[in-house]
C-alpha cells in the first residue's frame, strides 16, 4: 500500500505538469491570431487605412500577418547590422509594392526613338589645348591677387587700406 500512494504521489504532480502544458500548447495559436488581428487592427487606425468591405480587410489582413512572420524571421534569424520595420506598406504584396512604387514609367517608347545625330563624328580630334580654343584664359590682373576665389581681393595688405572684411578676419562683416 506504500508503494501504491508513492505512485500517486510522484504521477499525480506529473500528470498536472503535462496537462498544464498540453492546454498552453492548445491555447497558443488562438493568443497569437488575437495579438495578430490586435496588431493589424492597430496598425490600419496609426496609417489610416480603411478597407471597401470584410473580403477586403480580410485579404489584407492574411497579407499583413505573412509580411509581419517575414519581418520577425528576417530580425531573428539575421545577423546584419540593420532590422527590418513595419510600415505603411505592410498590408501589399512584393508585387502590389512593386508596381505602385518602383522606378519611372514611361509613357511611350516614341520618345526613345529620337532622329538625332552628332554631326562630325569622323573629325574628332585625338587631343586639344583648351587654351587656344580660349576656354582657358590666365590671370590678368597681377600676382598679388588672389585666382582661386569668386570675388577680386588684395593679398598681403592690411585693414588699413580699407578692403572689405572677407579679406581680413574670419568674423565678417567687421563694422
Amino acid at each position: 500500500m506504500a508503494a501504491k500512494k508513492c505512485n500517486t504521489r510522484i504521477f499525480l504532480p506529473f500528470l498536472l505538469i503535462l496537462a498544464a502544458w498540453a492546454t498552453k500548447i492548445a491555447c497558443r495559436p488562438l493568443d497569437e491570431q488575437e495579438y495578430m488581428l490586435k496588431r493589424h487592427e492597430e496598425w490600419m487606425a496609426q496609417h489610416g487605412r480603411v478597407y471597401g468591405d470584410m473580403k477586403e480587410k480580410e485579404k489584407r489582413y492574411l497579407i499583413f500577418k505573412e509580411n509581419i512572420e517575414r519581418i520577425e524571421a528576417f530580425n531573428n534569424g539575421s545577423d546584419r547590422g540593420y532590422k527590418l520595420g513595419v510600415n505603411k506598406f505592410a498590408d501589399l504584396t512584393n508585387e502590389e509594392f512593386r508596381a505602385m512604387y518602383h522606378g519611372y514609367k514611361r509613357q511611350s517608347s516614341k520618345l526613345m526613338s529620337s532622329s538625332f545625330r552628332y554631326e562630325n563624328l569622323s573629325d574628332i580630334p585625338t587631343s586639344m589645348d583648351w587654351r587656344n580654343a580660349g576656354a582657358v584664359t590666365p590671370n590678368s590682373w597681377g600676382t598679388s591677387w588672389g585666382d582661386s576665389g569668386y570675388m577680386r581681393m588684395r593679398r598681403g595688405i592690411g585693414s588699413s587700406e580699407g578692403l572689405c572684411g572677407v579679406a581680413m578676419d574670419a568674423s565678417y562683416p567687421t563694422a
